[in-house]
C-alpha cells in the first residue's frame, strides 16, 4: 500500500481527486452506473417490444397502446425534474440508491396490469423512478474520477445497447412462444409480455442488490464541498484513497478555500456566459428525444410491418448487437480533434441519414445494413451527448441543468409515440422521415454549441 500522505498539499479538490486516481472504487462505480444505463434503455425497449401484444390483448388501436410509452416518457420527465432537484439538495448518494429500488418495484407492477389504464399508470410510475437514473449515474461518476478518465463517461453508453440487447434476447426467447398473433386474443394465450417484465424485474433486483452490497457508496466530495461540509468531504476523500490502496490524511481546512460556486439558483443557467449553451443543450435533448423515440419506440412494429414476426425479432436482436461498438467509437472520437461537439454533430447527421435510408430502401439487405449503421451512429450520438451535458454546467446546478434537459426530452419523447402511432396507419414510413428531419436539425444545433469540454 502506498503510504505517502497527501496532507493537503494539492492546490484544490480537483487535485485531491487527481492524486487519489482511478482505482478499485471507480471501476466498481463504473459498472454500477453502467447497470443503471443498461436498465434505463432495456426497460424502455421492453415497452416497445410488447406494444403489439398489449394492443391485441386490450383490443386498442396502435395509437392508444402507444400511450404506454407516452406515459413512461411523462414519468421520466417528472422524475428527471424531481430527482434532478434532489441531486443538488438531498445529495448524489441517496438518489443513486433510491431510484433503482423504485424502478424494480414498478417494473414488476407493469406485468401485473389487466387493463390499458393500469398499464399506462404502471409505465408512468416506472418512468418516474427511471427518470433520476441517468442524471444521477452520470453526475456521480463524473465527480469521482480524475479529469483524464472523464472520457469514460462516454463509454458508459456502451451499456445502453447492451440493455437493448438483453431485452431483445429475452423478447426473442419469450414473446414468440407465449403471445397472440391475431386480433382475437385472450389474456391466457398472451402471457409473454408479462413473463418478459417478470424476468426484467428480477434482473433489476439483482442490480439493486449490487448497489447496496457490492460497493460501499460514498457521497460525492464535490457535492459536500458545495454544501460547505468540509469535514465530511475530507473523510470521504480519505476513505476513497483507502479503497484505491493509498493511505492519506487530508486537512478539512484545506478545502475551506475551495472555489465552488455557492449558488443553486436556477437563474444562473441564464447568465450571459451560460445562456446560449443552456438553450442549445435543452433544444438538442428535445429534438434528439423526438427523433430517437419516434424511430425506436415503434421499431418492432416497423419490422413486423416490413416482414414476418419471426424475422422482426431476429432483426431486432441484430440491431441491438450492432449498436455496441458505437459507444467505444464515441469515447475515442470525442477525444480527437473532433471533440465532443464535432463527434455529436457528425454522428447525429449520420443517424438522420440512416433513418431516411431505412425508410426508403425496400431490399431487405440494404434495410438491415442501414439499421446496423444507424445503431452504431445513434449510440455515438447519445453517448457523447450524455458525457457533454454534465461537463458543460457548473457543479452546484449540474443536477438541475441535466435534469431539466432530461425532462424536456421526455416531453417530446412522450409526444413521439402518439404521433408515430397515428401516422403509421397513414403510411408506415411517414414517422421515419419526421424522425430523420428532427435529428438533422439536432445536428445543426450541436455544431454551433459555443463551449467545447474536451
Amino acid at each position: 500500500m502506498d503510504q505517502t500522505p497527501l496532507l493537503g498539499s494539492p492546490a484544490n479538490l480537483e487535485s485531491y481527486i487527481q492524486e487519489i486516481g482511478y482505482g478499485h472504487y471507480q471501476r466498481k462505480l463504473f459498472i454500477l452506473c453502467g447497470l443503471g444505463w443498461l436498465i434505463d434503455n432495456g426497460l424502455l425497449n421492453a415497452i416497445s417490444l410488447i406494444l403489439p401484444n398489449v394492443q391485441r390483448e386490450f383490443h386498442q388501436s396502435l395509437a392508444v397502446s402507444g400511450l404506454g410509452m407516452t406515459f413512461a416518457m411523462i414519468g421520466l420527465g417528472i422524475g428527471a425534474t424531481f430527482w434532478g432537484y434532489l441531486l443538488d439538495t438531498w445529495g448524489r448518494k441517496p438518489v443513486f440508491l433510491s431510484t433503482l429500488l423504485l424502478t424494480c418495484i414498478f417494473t414488476f407492477s407493469v406485468g401485473l396490469t389487466y387493463s390499458i389504464t393500469l398499464f399506462c399508470l404502471s409505465t408512468l410510475a416506472m418512468g418516474f423512478a427511471l427518470g433520476g437514473n441517468l442524471p444521477a449515474d452520470g453526475t456521480i461518476f463524473l465527480e469521482f474520477v480524475p479529469r483524464e478518465q472523464r472520457s469514460l463517461l462516454s463509454l458508459l453508453s456502451l451499456f445502453w445497447p447492451v440493455g437493448q440487447l438483453i431485452t431483445s434476447i429475452f423478447g426473442r426467447l419469450i414473446l414468440p412462444n407465449y403471445s397472440c398473433q391475431t386480433d382475437d386474443c385472450q389474456s391466457i394465450n398472451n402471457r409473454g409480455w408479462r413473463y418478459l417484465f417478470a424476468c426484467l424485474g428480477l434482473f433489476v433486483l439483482c442490480a439493486v442488490a449490487s448497489r447496496r452490497f457490492w460497493l460501499k457508496m460514498y457521497e460525492s466530495p464535490k457535492f459536500l464541498v458545495s454544501q460547505k461540509k468540509y469535514k465530511e468531504a475530507a473523510l470521504v476523500l480519505e476513505q476513497l484513497a483507502q479503497e484505491n490502496g493509498k493511505q492519506v490524511q487530508i486537512n478539512p481546512n484545506a478545502l475551506v478555500g475551495e472555489r465552488m460556486e455557492e449558488t443553486q439558483d436556477f437563474h444562473v443557467l441564464f447568465e450571459p456566459h451560460l445562456r446560449w449553451t443552456t438553450i442549445l443543450v435543452w433544444l438538442i435533448w428535445m429534438l434528439t428525444s423526438l427523433g430517437y423515440t419516434m424511430f425506436n419506440a415503434f421499431l418492432p412494429v416497423f419490422l413486423q410491418r416490413m416482414g414476418s414476426v419471426q424475422e422482426a425479432y431476429d432483426n431486432y436482436v441484430l440491431f441491438a448487437l450492432c449498436g455496441i461498438p458505437g459507444s467505444v467509437l464515441g469515447m475515442y472520437a470525442s477525444d480527437t480533434r473532433l471533440g465532443r461537439r464535432g463527434t455529436m454533430a457528425l454522428s447525429t447527421f449520420g443517424t438522420s441519414l440512416m433513418i431516411a435510408l431505412f425508410a426508403y430502401c425496400t431490399a431487405p439487405f440494404w434495410r438491415i445494413a442501414a439499421s446496423c449503421l444507424l445503431a452504431v451512429l445513434q449510440n455515438i450520438m447519445y453517448g457523447v451527448l450524455y458525457a457533454y451535458s454534465p461537463e458543460v454546467f457548473p457543479i452546484p446546478v449540474r443536477g438541475v441543468a441535466v435534469g431539466t434537459a432530461s425532462t424536456l426530452a421526455r416531453v417530446t419523447g412522450a409526444i413521439a409515440p402518439v404521433l408515430a402511432g397515428s401516422l403509421i396507419p397513414v403510411h408506415v414510413t411517414l414517422p421515419l422521415y419526421i424522425a430523420s428531419f428532427s435529428l438533422f436539425l439536432t445536428g445543426i444545433l450541436m455544431a454551433i454549441l459555443p463551449i467545447e469540454t474536451r
